[in-house]
């Protein structure tokens, strides 16, 4: 019986990107494999393309209100 689904190195190879980015990337996802052999569900290569990299952009800073003078 053969598992339908992705290796890390058919992942990344598809992705263009390394095992190990791949790797962090399904850890960030939340995809956990199938079963021991590291095979993870076929939708997988599609989460992780869609997932958001990297931090979110910081908000800007609000101006200091200028003070009232006499």
């Amino acid at each position: 019986m053969e598992a339908k689904g992705y290796t890390l190195k058919e992942l990344a190879k598809e992705l263009g990107i390394s095992e190990h980015t791949a790797h962090m990337r399904v850890n960030r996802a939340g995809i956990e494999p199938l079963f021991r052999g590291a095979i993870y569900p076929p939708d997988t290569l599609d989460r992780i393309r869609e997932a958001p990299m990297g931090r979110p952009p910081k908000k800007p800073e609000k101006p200091p209100k200028a003070k009232k003078g006499k």
